[in-house]
């Protein structure tokens, strides 16, 4: 269990991702490189377990305390040894990675300048392989 003090960056992006983290109290702010906010975990949320699904993968985003945050912090190795013995468990976080990376990006895009409107008429691609 680890406290963190508001401000507190718990890890930025580029760092090596050894551990994932469980939101106890408090708030995470989770952000892009540049600072810019993506999403927001309340307690009960889970956050970097994404450096544990990939391997050697590292952060692509950041995470700094909104608030004075508790968590409890989950190593490389405990992480494996509890998923080596549910490949339920670990299909169902790498799922909800993914479905958080999907969700990161909309967020993303919503931050972009100079994107183009565009109004579609009932027929119309919006995107054709």
């Amino acid at each position: 269990v680890r406290h963190y003090p508001r401000g507190h960056y718990i890890f930025h992006a580029g760092d090596e991702g050894s551990t994932m983290y469980f939101l106890s109290s408090g708030k995470v702010e989770i952000q892009t490189r540049k600072g810019q906010l993506v999403s927001l975990l309340r307690r009960g949320d889970f956050f970097g377990e994404g450096s544990l699904l990939e391997s050697e993968q590292k952060r692509f985003t950041s995470a700094k305390c909104a608030t004075p945050v508790d968590v409890i912090e989950i190593s490389r190795e405990d992480f494996d040894r509890y998923t080596k013995t549910s490949a339920e468990t670990r299909n169902e976080l790498r799922r909800k990675w993914r479905a958080r990376n999907l969700s990161y990006a909309k967020n993303l895009l919503r931050l972009q300048r100079n994107v183009k409107v565009r109004k579609l008429k009932k027929g119309d691609y919006v995107y054709k392989e």
